[in-house]
């Protein structure tokens, strides 16, 4: 999933790690795209466990289908 390599490009150059993710909201267009999805989240978050909201909604480029967006807060 292309969505994670942006995550963590966009985590890096800020001086964070996947794993300092706390929440994490996930905007799918279809319910029938969560059986494809969650595998994927469960491979990148299952150690980590961030709070998560998924929602079925609209995206507005035409042929997107997931977007994911995260909160990430520097553990001292």
């Amino acid at each position: 999933m292309n969505s994670f390599a942006s995550i963590e490009a966009v985590l890096d150059k800020a001086g964070f790690v996947l794993s300092d993710v706390v929440r994490a909201v996930y905007y799918l267009t279809a319910d029938g795209l969560a059986p494809e999805v969650i595998p994927v989240l469960k491979e990148k978050f299952d150690a980590i466990r961030p709070a998560a909201t998924m929602v079925v909604c609209g995206l507005p480029k035409p042929g997107l289908k997931v977007e994911i967006e995260v909160t990430a807060l520097k553990s001292s």
